[in-house]
């Protein structure tokens, strides 16, 4: 099984920067699993969004996970991230439901995982 997790954050650090430690954070543990960035519109503010292809009980995954929440939160302007599941297209509508707040470990629990079979688009959010 495999799908994607996807993070926003707003921060200072250029996209390309990001990129290459997600890839380097991501494929150490999943090799040759994409990792992708692009900037989003968050009226002034640089907002970026990370997506991982998510490999689901591969050797060192977990860390890899945790390294890669732990490098968002620390370049993240005010220490939180969101993280969307099941969702290929981050909607407004999306964005204006109201929040959960989860942890880290949360990430590894079937309710938060990324999952092929679930349907309905989630956003979370991670405060360090």
């Amino acid at each position: 099984m495999s799908d994607t997790a996807i993070f926003e954050l707003e921060t200072n650090v250029e996209r390309e920067i990001i990129q290459e430690k997600l890839t380097y954070l991501w494929q150490k543990a999943c090799k040759g699993y994409k990792v992708d960035t692009w900037d989003g519109d968050s009226y002034g503010v640089k907002t970026i969004f990370c997506e991982l292809l998510y490999v689901f009980r591969e050797p060192g995954e977990e860390e890899a996970i945790r390294e890669v929440v732990d490098y968002l939160l620390s370049i993240s302007l005010y220490n939180q991230i969101y993280y969307y599941r099941c969702d290929e297209y981050i909607s407004e509508e999306l964005k204006a439901r109201s929040l959960t707040n989860i942890t880290v470990d949360d990430l590894f629990t079937e309710q938060y995982r990324p999952s092929i079979g679930a349907n309905i688009p989630q956003r979370f959010l991670i405060e360090g």
